[in-house]
């Protein structure tokens, strides 16, 4: 585990969970437990599900309600923690019996208990499922899984700082590997278009991508402020997450190509990455549309507030934006009339 695991795990493991888990591991039913699960793998599978029941939902262990637990269990654990499909095989019963033992304890009330254990069973198909498929996890959990395999430390900043600096070389290398550019140099516009995508439509480097670009890797945007509805659509977390994850690969594409798709000429690689995110997320998180969904209206409203609100430059965003439109619309994502479409509302924002 690296320190952001450590600190959920060790530091924030809450009284109420925390004194339950004490007392089955000195109980009898522990010691009859199947023996698949240590004390360490059920304490963090625990501590996750505490930790972000609190921080997302708002809920002690004492009051989850159903959906807060299937998402839980579904979706976060699944996202963030270290666990493998063939892991929660074991974890699911060893959380099953753990509230059979706090139960029996007359800590929670039996409805609850059956609640719970009932939301736990329904939840184990999808999270073997899920479990085996990048797409549902955090950049955080890509970067710890990539820092152990290179027999990285991960509680090492400096270590961890130089592994991801020698990673984007690396991936510089792979697209330019002639002569791997600097960060500010430029490539000529077709053969840097194509070099680039040659590598950045690779899903195997998907999680590479992640780990190493997403400024975002606690997925804070998760937690954000969204709307719940909105005409037809409602907002889903693994669209969210699909969404951000596109926005990070795309910000890398459109800084890598920036020769192609000009960006604002003081914009650091960071900036634009951000700015490319900050658009697709925020289109996503406030009118739930998708790339293949944006509308007119949509990016009228994001001119506005780029203008409006002090946090965004919004020449820098208008730059950026528009080249963002048009390479999209070179990648077929939209049409070359839509986004001189969204183009022309961006400005009349």
């Amino acid at each position: 585990m690296g320190k952001f695991e450590d600190d959920i795990v060790n530091t924030q493991f809450p009284d109420t969970i925390g004194k339950w888990f004490t007392a089955y591991l000195a109980s009898d039913a522990w010691q009859k437990r199947a023996r698949d699960v240590a004390a360490p793998q059920l304490r963090e599978a625990l501590s996750w599900l505490a930790f972000y029941g609190d921080s997302e939902f708002g809920q002690a262990p004492t009051d989850w309600t159903a959906e807060a637990l299937e998402t839980l269990l579904t979706d976060t654990l699944v996202a963030r923690a270290n666990f493998t499909a063939m892991d929660y095989w074991h974890i699911v019963p060893a959380l099953y019996d753990f509230f059979t033992f706090v139960g029996e304890q007359k800590w929670l009330p039996v409805e609850r208990v059956k609640l719970y254990q009932q939301t736990i069973i329904a939840a184990a198909p999808t999270m073997v499922t899920r479990a085996d498929d990048p797409d549902n996890f955090a950049a955080d959990k890509f970067l710890t899984a990539h820092l152990i395999a290179a027999d990285v430390d991960p509680d090492n900043e400096g270590a961890v700082a130089m592994f991801v600096v020698k990673s984007e070389l690396a991936i510089l290398n792979k697209i330019f590997p002639d002569d791997a550019p600097a960060d500010d140099a430029v490539t000529p516009k077709a053969e840097g278009v194509k070099q680039t995508a040659a590598i950045l439509d690779d899903p195997a480097m998907a999680p590479e991508l992640l780990m190493l670009f997403d400024p975002d890797r606690d997925e804070a945007f998760l937690r954000a402020n969204h709307r719940q509805t909105l005409g037809a659509q409602t907002w889903q977390r693994q669209t969210a997450r699909l969404v951000h994850h596109r926005a990070v690969i795309t910000g890398v594409r459109l800084w890598l190509t920036r020769d192609a798709y000009p960006v604002a000429s003081w914009a650091s690689s960071q900036e634009v990455y951000e700015a490319v995110i900050l658009v697709m997320d925020s289109l996503y998180q406030q009118r739930l549309e998708t790339p293949e969904m944006w509308t007119a209206a949509s990016w009228r409203l994001w001119g506005s507030f780029c203008r409006q609100t002090e946090l965004i430059d919004g020449q820098a965003a208008l730059v950026t934006d528009v080249s963002l439109l048009d390479m999209l619309a070179d990648q077929g994502v939209v049409t070359p009339e839509q986004a001189a479409t969204f183009a022309a509302a961006f400005r009349e924002g």
